[in-house]
């Protein structure tokens, strides 16, 4: 086979002279073609590589203090960068269900949700013929209605039932200290205003998480936390 190759000199001629002639004339396209793609190629991916150094540089200098003592990105955290990030952590998720936080009315009830705790939220109705509200709590363990808090707003901020009241509730977010009681009051406190007198008043849940986290119903009184008026001027009628 070599020496037919080497005997077919005519052939190897002529790609020769067509070569010659191709770049005498400015177009040795087929192989400068070529080596102009693979060289482009070459410098896009160094320039990836560059990149990509650099960015790592700046991610680990910018997560990293100025002790050395952690790193994030290799999963070595320290106590004090722990903390900060569990307290953001929690910061979002609470700032997360009380934005979930949700209102509607009618002509008989209002209703709307409000955060217990980090993993479930109570839905408050308020009837307006009784004054009676309610807060009913779905278990995360059985889906079920487990857990029911009561108040009565017309007793609590004098409305007259014969006037027919209407009332305006909503819910907001707030963190109750723990103290020494097991009933810590849930996330999450319930508005009332009478739209008449403008009187409101504030509840809180009694919440116990222990007992939610086995199944167990709970049962109480709402907390009346504060009242308050936002009518201070008597309107003849």
């Amino acid at each position: 086979m070599n020496e037919n190759r080497l005997q077919d000199g005519s052939n190897g001629d002529r790609v020769g002279d067509h070569f010659c002639r191709s770049k005498a004339h400015g177009q040795p396209k087929w192989l400068f073609g070529t080596m102009g793609r693979t060289i482009g190629r070459v410098a896009a991916l160094l320039a990836v590589v560059v990149l990509s150094v650099a960015a790592g540089y700046r991610l680990r200098s910018s997560t990293t203090p100025a002790s050395g003592s952690a790193d994030i990105a290799s999963g070595e955290v320290d106590g004090a960068t722990q903390a900060e990030l569990s307290r953001l952590w929690q910061q979002y998720r609470t700032q997360g269900h009380a934005q979930a936080a949700t209102a509607a009315s009618g002509e008989s009830f209002a209703m709307a949700t409000g955060s217990i705790d980090e993993d479930v939220e109570g839905l408050y109705v308020l009837d307006f013929t009784t004054g009676e509200l309610q807060c009913a709590v779905l278990n995360y363990r059985t889906g079920r209605f487990t857990s029911l808090f009561r108040a009565n707003v017309q007793a609590d901020l004098g409305v007259d039932p014969a006037k027919r009241p209407k009332y305006l509730m909503t819910t907001g977010m707030i963190n109750f200290p723990r103290g020494a009681s097991a009933a810590r009051p849930g996330n999450s406190v319930v508005y009332v205003m009478d739209t008449s007198t403008g009187a409101f008043a504030a509840y809180a849940i009694p919440w116990r998480r222990e007992l939610a986290s086995i199944g167990r119903p709970q049962a109480a009184s709402m907390i009346l936390m504060d009242m308050g008026r936002a009518r201070t001027v008597a309107i003849r009628e």
